[in-house]
This record gives structure tokens, C-alpha cells and sequence, in this order.
């Protein structure tokens, strides 16, 4: 399918892949998984977890996600991410 392209991005699981959309009307969307999970995850420099099986192809799928979102503002928290921050003390 044109525009639409899946991207290999293991470190974090073994077998994980992205999703890179170019949409016609409103630009490029880069679905990265488990590959990206805070805004510090994206870096630069990546921000890596203790709980990541190979932090070093972890950090390499990373990089590769970030040369093809270069200006991308990193992850967006999810609906239950929000709700649970919004009741943080």
C-alpha cells in the first residue's frame, strides 16, 4: 500500500515493529509501539530502561525512528496515562 510502510524496531520486545503513514492531508504520523514509551525514551540522547532485554538495539531502533520522525515531539500519553496523572497527588 503507498504511503504506508512497517518498520522492524526490536530492542524493547524481540519482533516489534512501527507503523509510518504519510497521510495526503495532514503529514506524516510515526505509530512506534513499545519502541517509544516516554518523552525521554526519544531523546536525543535515548533514554533507555533497566527492563529492556538489548538496550543496544533498542537504541538503534531508536535512532532509526528518530531519522525518519526527525521533528517529532516524542510519545503522546494515552487516555489512561492522563487520568491517572490528573489524579496524582
Amino acid at each position: 500500500m503507498r504511503g504506508v510502510r512497517l518498520i522492524h524496531v526490536p530492542g524493547h520486545t524481540p519482533g516489534s515493529m512501527a507503523l509510518h503513514v504519510e497521510l495526503e492531508h495532514t503529514g506524516s504520523v510515526l505509530l512506534a509501539g513499545d519502541a517509544l514509551y516516554t518523552h525521554e525514551s526519544y531523546g536525543p540522547p535515548p533514554a533507555g530502561s533497566p527492563m529492556n532485554p538489548d538496550p543496544l538495539g533498542w537504541a538503534a531502533s531508536v535512532e532509526k525512528l528518530r531519522g525518519i520522525a526527525p521533528r517529532a515531539r516524542g510519545p503522546r500519553p494515552t487516555r489512561s496515562q492522563r487520568d491517572r496523572d490528573a489524579a496524582a497527588p
